[in-house]
């Protein structure tokens, strides 16, 4: 296999080597016994030779510079980790910011961290979807995380950390990161109404002593997405208009997002009698909580609905919505979505009957 540096056969100046007509050049110096590279394409510039090797060289000397004056210099031979440690502390601190550097902890650092950032290759990423194909690292991944979440590790986290090597000129190309197709199939929920009204009164009931848990559940039955719920603020709730705010940097969409509340979550919200900045702080910690998995668990149990999850809750409240005759419009706005037709091709589930019941009385209606 040809190797990535033998193009570079002109000597420019000490530790500094071109191609044959000097369009590309390739830096290579050791400093404190650490080996610092970087390439240079001029390919597309409108310069002369004479220019390029003069940019070049000023590259040369800007770039020794900066790693004689940097505790955080990075190179071609720096590893993924380092890399990514330089790209997360220069990223825009954020929930988002947050959640990548956890899954580039989870997913991400135990495959490919002590790798070189100039020696990965498609070949490793491609190992790293096809382990997370195979095995997750939960007991609800212990068969295979889903594309979405490969998705997100490769795509999402993995490649931003390449281009930002790529945009500082620490490697050459970006290996090509094929994202994963999507799962051919949406979570299907039948009987959505009766599954909506079973939940809400089993949730009123469980919890009517604890407004806590009562508030936080409802949220995800009337569709809000877990972490919208666990970041939620007191300062972005406004009781006296009855209505909230999911944060841009707390939803997928990225702007400030203005709900209503329902009279159950009002109801449940003026109960609640804490100091905490959040409403729904860890009970154990006072931090962000990470899941309400035990609750969640009894909740399964005592519904008889072994596929629910916290995220299954915008199922149910989609699917129900669109039983209701809700179009995708009302949908994606209720849900928090800027596709419109996100809506309809991964949560909301066409009740069949319901729905030819309602048809054929209109088209009864037309014969009468």
């Amino acid at each position: 296999m040809p190797s990535k540096y033998e193009e570079f056969t002109e000597k420019v100046e000490s530790n500094l080597k071109s191609n044959l007509n000097a369009t590309k050049f390739y830096i290579n110096f050791k400093y404190n016994g650490k080996q610092h590279r970087r390439f240079l394409n001029y390919a597309e510039k409108n310069w002369d030779k004479r220019t390029r090797v003069s940019k070049a060289k000023l590259e040369l000397q800007q770039f020794r510079q900066h790693i004689e004056n940097s505790n955080d210099s990075i190179s071609d031979s720096s590893t993924l980790d380092q890399i990514a440690e330089v790209y997360f502390k220069n990223r825009t601190p954020s929930n988002w910011t947050e959640e990548l550097q956890a899954i580039y902890k989870l997913h991400i650092k135990p495959k490919l961290g002590k790798k070189r950032i100039g020696n990965i290759k498609s070949v490793h990423i491609d190992s790293l979807a096809a382990a997370m194909r195979k095995k997750g690292l939960t007991k609800q991944t212990k068969n295979g995380c889903s594309a979405r979440t490969i998705k997100k590790v490769t795509v999402e986290c993995l490649r931003p950390i390449l281009q930002y090597a790529f945009d500082n000129d620490i490697i050459l190309k970006i290996p090509k990161i094929v994202p994963p197709k999507k799962d051919s199939t949406k979570k299907t929920v039948m009987d959505a109404p009766d599954k909506f009204v079973l939940l809400y009164k089993l949730i009123m009931d469980e919890y009517k002593n604890d407004p806590f848990y009562r508030a936080l559940f409802l949220f995800a039955l009337y569709a809000r997405r877990l972490n919208e719920i666990l970041t939620l603020q007191w300062s972005d709730i406004d009781l006296d208009n009855r209505r909230f705010i999911v944060r841009a940097n707390n939803n997928k969409i990225g702007k400030d997002q203005l709900y209503h509340l329902p009279e159950p979550i009002f109801t449940a919200l003026k109960e609640i009698k804490t100091n905490n900045t959040l409403v729904f702080p860890s009970p154990t910690t006072g931090k962000k909580m990470s899941s309400p998995k035990w609750q969640l668990k009894k909740l399964k149990e005592k519904s008889k609905i072994p596929e629910l999850t916290m995220h299954y809750f915008r199922h149910i409240a989609a699917s129900t919505l669109a039983s209701a005759g809700a179009n995708n419009n009302l949908m994606s706005t209720a849900l928090g979505h800027s596709d419109m037709q996100t809506v309809s091709k991964h949560y909301a589930t066409m009740d069949g009957l319901t729905i030819t019941m309602q048809t054929n009385n209109i088209l009864t209606s037309l014969i009468d």
